[in-house]
């Protein structure tokens, strides 16, 4: 009998754990702020800047992922910290040079203005026209983001499946994609685009939170709450 309450303990005390958790951590599940192609601008990142619609955090992992396709100077440093910058993204900027190789497509840069700019659905009708010119992984990933946006999870889901064809290798696309699955009440395929995404990044707490938030039928709710714990300890280190 001791024993038996013992195992009651347990499990309420998991479960408790396990709420816990998922109600500390579920703001980081949202889908990416940015969409994919060339370096950053310097007229785009002092737009962003100026606006203040993407977070600080944000905008210094799109200049550390992407790169900028200018050099700073005394004249461009000065500019960037009067739309905003801090010394951290002025010191990613000048660390992360990277000559573009070639021209921007004129409607990328649009669709990359409206999205900038809130704009979703004219974003992801633009961006469509890009992919329509150059089919891609990049460029189906752009469309999938913009309606994930707008929560348009049925044509989302379309774009960052062929994505993630396209390039397995890509860990955002992976992400976004099971985030649409789960969205979808797709959770068979949620739980093997989560897996998809670990393999690629296993120290990001996100991956196991979104694979623990598939597990919802009650036969394996211990799976759940244990995922979803691991995700806690991952997240919060």
């Amino acid at each position: 009998m001791l024993k038996k309450k013992f195992r009651n303990y347990k499990l309420l005390g998991m479960l408790k754990s396990g709420l816990f958790c998922l109600f500390l951590v579920a703001p980081v599940l949202v889908f990416g702020q940015q969409y994919k192609g060339s370096p950053v601008t310097k007229d785009r990142l002092v737009n962003v800047l100026r606006l203040k619609r993407v977070p600080a955090k944000e905008i210094l992992q799109i200049v550390n992922r992407k790169g900028v396709d200018f050099q700073i100077t005394p004249v461009i440093e000065k500019e960037l910290v009067a739309a905003g910058a801090s010394p951290v993204i002025i010191a990613a900027t000048r660390a992360n040079f990277r000559a573009s190789s070639e021209k921007a497509d004129p409607d990328f840069e649009r669709g990359s203005a409206l999205f900038e700019a809130g704009d979703f659905e004219k974003s992801a009708n633009v961006f469509k026209a890009v992919l329509a010119k150059q089919p891609s992984a990049e460029n189906n990933y752009n469309v999938g983001l913009a309606y994930a946006k707008l929560e348009r999870f049925d044509l989302s889901v379309k774009y960052f499946g062929e994505a993630a064809k396209l390039d397995p290798q890509d860990a955002d696309i992976w992400f976004n994609y099971a985030l649409v699955l789960n969205e979808l009440d797709r959770f068979q395929e949620t739980v093997e685009a989560s897996r998809k995404y670990l393999a690629l990044k296993p120290e990001k707490g996100e991956g196991w939170l979104i694979l623990g938030d598939a597990y919802t039928m009650p036969i394996i709710i211990l799976k759940r709450f244990a995922l979803i714990k691991k995700a806690c300890s991952s997240i919060l280190q």
